[in-house]
Formats: structure tokens, sequence, C-alpha cells
């Protein structure tokens, strides 16, 4: 359903917990959400506060912000919640979650020939064999990431006889796609559709595109002459960024700016420092223009100095800004705001003692050139070279040197001894232990009498992507039974982790991404088939590992008691028998009427008939978990 006008420079998708969905056209520059009749947009939901938040437009700078209005469950864009009253820019594609209700924001032009529905024209195909024929629309308009979006399959029978048909979807990468139902069984001259829905995971591994997608029909009793329609499927990009800096105050000079791009579009960036004292600061920037690739983590590295650098004096902090601005449409700029502290190479103090320093000095130089003059010779080292200059806990590095003139070589680890070498030896090779995660700092003394050189070298270690925990609770769940689920995970060395697949389970709006682990506990769902949760880790890196759990789902199956259940056409004794349960013998039910007492049981053919809930014994499941189905009304005879 669509609401508003056409022309609009936005539209919220509003996804309700029983799968029905509402389209809001965003007209005005100031809308307000919630569960009062006073809102410009009002969601009779108990679970919304009554002005849950609002969405405002500054039409000047092309700009649409999201503000929680300190609603009492919160505000949560793309699974972070928002801090009230703090407006959050909107850039197209976001999953926003008020209550139990999940809504897509969608950027749309706002030019004169931008409309909000007709996004494309309906894809309607007709294609026929001798024994049936299929009639299939595609989707009407594009959808982002984490909408859904069906396509209509339409199967007609034109033989004499009962046939049996199987319906697959090609083009799609897997769990984009659901089929309702795979398989029927249609009878002479009958007709059934099909529901295909089409919903893209709210991930960056989501390429946005238009898809040709196969629609594919095979009769099993004529499985040489399948029917194959195709549609297309325009899947949006969505946005999503993050930046921070690794340290907030810089003592040695260097800084790491770590950025990612959790859209599922290419993200151009520029990066530049701007310092808040005036002009006291120099930069460099290793990377000054990138542009992230969907899923992308990516390390800037840069340098802060002052201008002029001071030998005496207490230490002294300079405040500065990394800004990152996006070179696409959207024209984000973020700031990050870090110091710089600089302390000198003497202290205040000192300064009375200088001058008997520099006496000191001459003296040791003069000392100095006697010992070069009468005493060993210094060693030199001509190479120091590791393979690596970033390495992973449990790794083995190698590292090699070239030495004249030494008698011993020692080998520190972030200054601290760790093992003493051979003059003649020129190479070694270490494991990475945990003791040494960040910065590891190598450092290859030359010896010789009371002479030694040294050399250093570093690498950065990070810790190594493991799933360390991914646990599914219960692995096997009963199809139709509205029942708990949970999950919990571990990951070591992940800087977040996703789960994705549970949306095949639950229709409520489910939280994807977390931290390095991760807990879900007794999510509540109604299976229809089986399906596979994926737990996706990531590092700093932007390393990625993966896992999967297939959650098998089984027929509730109830058996005919001491004697045969009769099957009638609805929950009424009056009404017609369709079907008789022999006594012992087991059927698939998969629903309850409201009152309780009558349970609809599966037949042969997708054929479904009620029975009296007394004369079956039903077990692994709890009967009154069973979904629960207005019946419709027993059939009466017409005047």
């Amino acid at each position: 359903m669509m609401r508003g006008e056409a022309m609009a420079y936005g539209r919220l998708d509003v996804f309700w917990p029983d799968g029905n969905f509402q389209t809001f056209a965003l007209n005005d520059d100031n809308i307000s959400v919630g569960r009062s009749s006073g809102n410009t947009i009002m969601l009779e939901r108990e679970t919304i506060s009554r002005y849950h938040c609002s969405i405002v437009r500054d039409a000047a700078n092309n700009a649409v912000q999201l503000t929680d209005l300190a609603s009492d469950n919160g505000t949560y864009v793309d699974g972070v919640r928002l801090a009230a009253n703090a407006p959050r820019l909107l850039r197209g594609g976001e999953e926003i979650i008020i209550g139990d209700l999940r809504l897509i924001y969608h950027a749309v032009d706002d030019s004169p020939t931008q409309l909000v529905t007709a996004l494309s024209q309906t894809q309607s195909i007709t294609v026929e064999a001798p024994d049936f024929h299929i009639d299939v629309t595609g989707p009407s308009q594009a959808i982002s990431p984490g909408a859904h979006i069906s396509a209509s399959l339409l199967i007609t029978n034109n033989a004499d006889e009962t046939r049996h048909f199987e319906v697959e979807v090609g083009g799609l990468p897997d769990g984009w796609a659901r089929i309702a139902p795979k398989s029927l069984a249609l009878t002479a001259e009958e007709k059934r559709e099909v529901v295909i829905k089409f919903q893209p995971p709210h991930h960056s591994s989501s390429t946005p595109g238009i898809y040709d997608v196969s629609i594919r029909v095979t009769c099993t009793e004529a499985p040489e002459t399948p029917l194959e329609a195709m549609v297309k499927l325009h899947v949006l990009a969505f946005s999503g960024f993050g930046m921070g800096l690794e340290k907030k105050r810089i003592t040695s000079g260097r800084f790491k700016l770590h950025l990612n791009n959790h859209g599922s579009g290419q993200l151009p960036l520029s990066i530049r420092l701007r310092d808040l004292n005036g002009d006291r600061l120099r930069f460099r920037i290793s990377h000054p223009e990138v542009t992230l690739a969907p899923g992308q983590h990516l390390v800037v590295t840069g340098e802060v100095h002052p201008k002029q650098s001071r030998l005496l004096g207490a230490p002294e902090e300079y405040p500065f800004d990394v800004l990152v601005q996006s070179n696409d449409h959207a024209q984000f700029l973020i700031p990050s705001r870090a110091r710089l502290v600089e302390t000198p190479f003497l202290p205040t103090w000192a300064a009375a003692t200088v001058v008997a320093g520099v006496v000191i000095g001459v003296v040791a130089v003069l000392i100095v050139l006697f010992v070069l003059l009468n005493g060993s010779p210094t060693p030199v080292i001509s190479e120091f070279n590791v393979n690596a200059t970033d390495a992973r806990v449990g790794d083995t590095i190698s590292l090699a040197w070239a030495v004249t003139d030494a008698e011993q070589l020692r080998l520190d680890i972030n200054d601290t001894p760790f093992t003493t070498l051979d003059a003649s030896d020129d190479n070694l090779s270490l494991t990475i232990a945990p003791e040494y995660l960040g910065e590891m700092t190598l450092t290859l003394f030359a010896i010789n009498g009371d002479q030694r050189t040294s050399a250093e070298r570093r690498i950065t270690v990070t810790q190594a992507l493991t799933i360390d925990e991914f646990v599914v609770e219960p692995t096997t769940v009963v199809r139709f039974i509205v029942q708990p689920l949970s999950v919990r995970w571990r990951a070591t060395g992940a800087v977040n982790t996703r789960l994705d697949g549970l949306q095949n389970f639950s229709t409520s709006p489910v939280q994807t991404t977390f931290g390095a682990s991760g807990s879900i506990e007794a999510v509540v769902g109604a299976p229809t088939d089986s399906f596979t949760l994926t737990l996706t880790a990531e590092s700093s890196s932007g390393e990625r590992v993966r896992q999967s759990i297939t959650v098998e789902a089984v027929n509730p199956m109830c058996v005919a008691a001491d004697e045969p259940v009769q099957l009638y056409i609805a929950p009424d004794e009056t009404q017609q028998v369709v079907s008789t349960v022999p006594a012992g013998a087991e059927v698939v039910v998969n629903a309850r009427d409201l009152s309780g007492a009558w349970l609809r049981a599966l037949l042969p053919g997708d054929v479904s008939a009620w029975g009296l809930r007394d004369g079956f014994v039903c077990g692994g499941f709890n009967v009154d978990d069973l979904i629960p189905t207005d019946a419709p009304p027993p059939v009466t005879a017409t005047p």
C-alpha cells in the first residue's frame, strides 16, 4: 500500500511482524513517527512510543536525518541504537528498528521526473508446454538489501490426470529466494499459485545491480520438457561507514586510522587533517584519497609533528582533527579529535645544567675518541631483514642479517633479551607468541668487547582469526510449531561478527551485527522448512572466516489412536468428509483451530482436512504450540 503523493525525496517501507508491509512516501520536510494520531506516520503498535522518532529533510543541503525522540525502546539503525535527540544522517538503504517493527529507508532523487511508484514495468510472462503452462509476474520495483519483494508463479495443469511439479529458482546467491511451495500436485485442469519471495541480506556482500533470475518448473512425469521464465530483480545499494583512530593521544608522531565500508557499494573518501591551534603542526597522510570496496576494512597511516621542535621544557599537547569526507552524492563529513603530545628532549630543570653538560660532553667525546683509536673495532650490521611486516599470533617469521666484526649476537623482543646467538649465525626463525600481540619490536645487537651496534625492525602482530564457539540449540525443530531457538558464539581475533539466516526462523526483527562474541536467547519462531545459520567473523584487517550450521526441520506427526479418524473439509462434523485416517496410521499436522479442538492434517496432493484432536496421539511436540489458524466458516447451502 502506498501513502502520500508520488513526488517525494524518499520512502519508508514498514514491515509488520505478521508479514504484511506498508510503504509511506516522504514528502514533508518534518515527519514524525509514532503511536499517537498526531504523528505524520501513525503506527499503532504498543512496542513503540507515542512520539518515537522524526525524519527531517534539509533541502538546502540535500540531507535527511533521523532522530530518536527519547523513546522507551529506542531507535536502531543498522543494529546500532541512536542516542536520544541526536540526529543521524540517512543516505538510503538503512535498516531501522523501532519496537518490533522493521523499517527500510529508501532515498529517491528529488527531481520532477522521479516517481516513488512504477520503478519498473510489471514483468508478465507466459510459457506453455503440451500438458501445462506457467504465468509469471516478476518483481514490480527495485529493493534494498534487507527488504523483500515477491514474484508470482501460476502453474496450470492442462493434462487429464494429476501431475506433480517442482519449482526451482536460479541466477541468485544462496538464500536470496524462498519458494512456497517448492513441490505441488495438481489435479486435471487445476491451477495453483506459487509465491517466490526475494530478500537479499542486509550485508555488504549483497552486490547491487540487475539480476537475471530464472524460474524453472519441471513436471516429474515429463522431466524432459521443463518450462523456464526469466525475470529481472533490481537490487539497490545501501550505505554504511565506520571510522576510528587507533589511539587518541599520539606520542610517537605516528597514528593509524581505521576505515570500514559497511555498505554494498563503492565508497570514495578524502582524508585531511586540521590544526586546531592555527599553523603549528605539519601532517603527512599515506593515502589522502581512497576508495573502499563493499565490506572493506582499510588502515591508513599518518604522521603529525610540531613545525618547531623544542629541546627544553614541559610536555605540551596539540589538538587536531582527522576529517574524512565521502566523495559520493552524500558528501558526509566526519571528524575525529586527537592530540599530539610533544615531550622535549630535556625537562625544564635541566636548563641550569646545560653548561655543565656541555663540559661533560666534551670530556666524553675525548674518551670515545681514545677508545676508538685504542679499543676493539665497532661491529657493523649491514643488513637486518624480517620476511613480514604484519603477522598473526602463531605465525612463524624469518629473520636474516649480515654482521661483521662481532664476537656475539643478541636478539631482544620489545626491549627484553630473547636469545643469544653465535657470531657465525646469519638467520633465525621464531613463532609469534600471544604476549607479542600488538607492536612487536625486534632488536639485533652485534657485540665486540665493549663495542656494540644495534638494528631494529617492527612488525604488527594481530590475533589469529578463529571461531572458537558456535552453538545452536536445538539443531532440530518441528515445522509449524511455535518454539524457541538459542544461539551463542565466540570468535578470537574478531572486531565484529554477523549472524545471518535467523530471519528464516523468526518473522520478528532480529539483530544481525555484534562484537567478537554474542548470544541470542530464546528467539521465537514457527519454521516451515530447514534453514541455515551462518556466522561471519571479521578481523581489523578485513579478514573473514565463516561457519554454518543447518537446523533441520521435521514434520509434526500424529497417529490415529484406537479408531479411524474422519477428516472434514472444515472443523465441523456436519461438513463433508474428505478422507479417513486408519487406526494406527500417521499423518502430518500443520495447524490447529482457535478452539484447540481440531487439528489440520496434510494429505497427499497438498490437500488439507480437519480431524478432531481427541482422535489423535501426537508425540515429540506440544499440540498447543501448533500455529493457531482461523479456519474458514462452515459451508452452508445458499437459497
